[in-house]
């Protein structure tokens, strides 16, 4: 497990997104992902919680898996994991 209070931004693939709000977020991470290959794993850190729920709404679509970890600012990590090519 990555401790989150030191190396949330050493990630690989890690997207600071606190300043932007739904929807750009989501449009900006769903760039992302179209370009995405199979095992890639992406890193969303944001304050909104709806950039999680509209990547959860479209995990079947997009053939993504997506999580949720909350850090002890009330900040989120929501990380996404592409499980193939996309269309």
């Amino acid at each position: 497990m990555t401790d989150l209070k030191t190396s949330i931004t050493q990630l690989k693939n890690y997207y600071d997104y606190r300043e932007i709000k739904c929807p750009m977020s989501l449009v900006r991470a769903k760039q992302l992902l179209r370009k995405a290959q199979p095992g890639d794993c992406f890193h969303f850190h944001t304050f909104d919680i709806s950039l999680y729920k509209d990547l959860r709404k479209l995990q079947v679509k997009l053939n993504i898996c997506v999580q949720l970890e909350k850090t002890d600012n009330a900040e989120l990590i929501v990380t996404v994991t592409c499980n193939h090519e996309l269309d």
